[in-house]
């Protein structure tokens, strides 16, 4: 049997896949059952089959996983085609494929026996499922921390996870002092456009988000934090490019190409720029519009 979990959210995809890794083993801990792991980028076809299709005295109730499937290279294909065709009754093959913007690899979804879909959530979507996720948590989390918390994390679940995580920790007596700074009150569209506007060296387009950034009276230093984490992956894409970061793999593909604007020695100069920046800000009374902008001025050259 092979299932194929398809989409864009890594981490329902991820939870599906141990959700049924998990059924998998407890429906058949009596007949000791045994996992194989592959990830797409390292997968060799022969070692697959091997995992799949043991015979005679060997024949074991198998539950095999190929996560990352869309990063299989083209002269693998065709032999791990023929190996999905014929997975016997006693294995059990589940490939997630999460490249974005692309049809799942067609001869997988031909040969799975189920297919699931998980494309990305919208924002109402994520609200109701970091409630639910609190609950099980045990997490006291009101609609509006909630959002404040989709917001500061740009509606990644697996980030949204790691704050309500972070939060069952914390005594409720300490709540209103570590909540502002798990979560930084930043408007996500706006920073967003800043950030884009970086990526893409347009002045233009970054002062504007600037002006209605702060028109909000939004925190400076969450805004700091962000672009510090942005130029940070950017600098990711150009010093290690073959190490996986923990990063959205959207976000990191979009980063990919906007690294390539940039060298490593400007991206050290920006960041070295912002923390003076944040220290400026904490330590003395400066105008913070005017520092952001010759920051963004800088950053856009």
């Amino acid at each position: 049997m092979v299932i194929l979990l398809s989409g864009q959210d890594t981490y329902r995809m991820h939870e599906r896949m141990s959700f049924l890794r998990a059924a998998f083993m407890q429906k058949f801990a009596a007949q000791n059952p045994r996992t194989v792991s592959f990830s797409g980028s390292d997968v060799h076809p022969e070692e697959l089959r091997a995992a799949t299709h043991t015979v005679g005295l060997f024949t074991q109730k198998t539950f095999v996983s190929l996560t990352q499937a869309e990063d299989v290279v083209a002269d693998k294909r065709e032999a791990i085609e023929n190996t999905l065709r014929s997975v016997p009754e006693d294995v059990i093959v589940v490939v997630s494929y999460t490249a974005p913007k692309k049809s799942p690899w067609k001869m997988v979804k031909e040969c799975a026996t189920k297919v699931e879909e998980f494309p990305e959530l919208a924002e109402h979507e994520v609200r109701t499922w970091a409630l639910q996720y609190a609950k099980k948590q045990n997490v006291a989390l009101s609609s509006t921390e909630a959002q404040r918390i989709i917001h500061s994390t740009e509606k990644n679940l697996w980030n949204v996870a790691h704050v309500i995580h972070q939060l069952k920790h914390i005594p409720s007596s300490q709540r209103t002092r570590w909540f502002p700074l798990l979560v930084p009150s930043v408007e996500t569209d706006t920073v967003f456009t800043i950030l884009d506007g970086i990526s893409e060296k347009n002045l233009t387009k970054s002062i504007k988000a600037l002006d209605t950034q702060l028109s909000q009276d939004s925190s400076v230093h969450g805004l700091i934090t962000l672009i510090a984490k942005h130029l940070g992956l950017l600098y990711h894409c150009l010093a290690t490019p073959t190490q996986k970061t923990d990063a959205h793999p959207f976000a990191v593909k979009k980063a990919q190409v906007a690294a390539k604007r940039f060298s490593k020695e400007q991206l050290r100069a920006l960041l070295a720029t912002l923390l003076d920046i944040d220290q400026q800000l904490k330590s003395s009374t400066v105008d913070e519009r005017a520092l952001m902008t010759l920051f963004l001025t800088k950053a856009c050259a």
